[in-house]
């Protein structure tokens, strides 16, 4: 099977495609990665917290008004706005500042302002259409939604070219077709906290795949998981898994499970129709009545 394999997004990116190798897939291979590396390169220079040229960071320093963002921008911070209404505000791209106050920085320094971030007041923001509406400035950190986001709009770019059975996983998440014999690709899902271990697997058939822990991105006693009302790092959920009919719903799922756990259990099956697995930090492990997956 031919793999198209890069690095970008802050993670690594592997994708499999099952069709026969031939000179004809090895041409459109090699050129639907160079397609791929460009398209991600603009999405994360609009988009990402971590350039400061990005419509992430655009409104860092702004008064409160009415601002014009990109058509993708607006996209990614409609869905955010949804999930917020839907988790009460648990979730909230606005934490962006925050975030930058405990050392989540572009830098990665990791150093915790601690009285600055005890004092922080979330900015209030709305969108409607392309219109942003702020209350002064706000830094946005959509990435609890938008990896999930770029691995369904790389499905598309496989599609277009001609591919119709493969897999596009971005560093543990990612999206499933079925594979040319029908069958699903089977994801080994990691024991939280212990990569060397399995808590079950997971079949992907036209699906989308999210998982998240508290264990990739820690310093001192925080992680990147900060509850907004406590700002304090969350101390309900250590890792959680979620499928749905793509990536994007996937990974709105676990965003809500990490953030607004357990009230967002029913809201993740009912408004993302997503499944899921998770394990709090007494160890238990619970698991949605539609899991499909094995539990070990």
């Amino acid at each position: 099977m031919p793999h198209l394999q890069f690095p970008a997004l802050g993670t690594e990116w592997t994708i499999v495609i099952d069709d026969p190798e031939s000179a004809d897939t090895a041409e459109k291979t090699s050129t639907l990665q160079a397609e791929i590396l460009a398209a991600t390169e603009a999405f994360d220079q609009e988009c990402s917290r971590f350039i400061q040229s990005s419509q992430a960071c655009a409104f860092r320093d702004q008064p409160a008004g009415t601002y014009t963002v990109s058509q993708r921008f607006a996209q990614l911070l409609q869905t955010a706005q949804q999930l917020k209404i839907s988790t009460k505000g648990a979730y909230d791209p606005a934490v962006g500042g925050l975030l930058e106050l405990l050392g989540y920085d572009a830098n990665y320094s990791f150093r915790a302002q601690s009285q600055a971030a005890a004092d922080f007041s979330l900015p209030e923001w709305s969108i409607e259409g392309d219109q942003l509406q702020i209350s002064g400035g706000v830094i946005f950190d959509i990435g609890g939604i938008g990896k999930g986001y770029w691995i369904d709009e790389i499905a598309d770019m496989v599609e277009a070219a001609g591919f119709k059975q493969y897999l596009v996983d971005g560093g543990g998440d990612m999206f499933g077709t079925t594979k040319s014999d029908g069958t699903g690709w089977k994801i080994a899902l990691e024991w939280p906290g212990d990569a060397q271990r399995v808590i079950g697997v997971v079949e992907l058939q036209n699906q989308g795949l999210a998982v998240s822990d508290v264990f990739k991105r820690r310093w001192d006693e925080w992680h990147h998981l900060v509850s907004i009302k406590t700002k304090k790092p969350t101390q309900e959920i250590i890792w959680s898994a979620a499928v749905a009919d793509s990536a994007w719903q996937a990974d709105q799922a676990t965003a809500a499970l990490a953030l607004d756990w357990p009230r967002a259990q029913r809201m993740v099956s009912s408004e993302l129709a997503a499944q899921f697995l998770a394990c709090t930090f007494d160890k238990k492990v619970h698991r949605s009545p539609d899991w499909s997956g094995e539990v070990f």
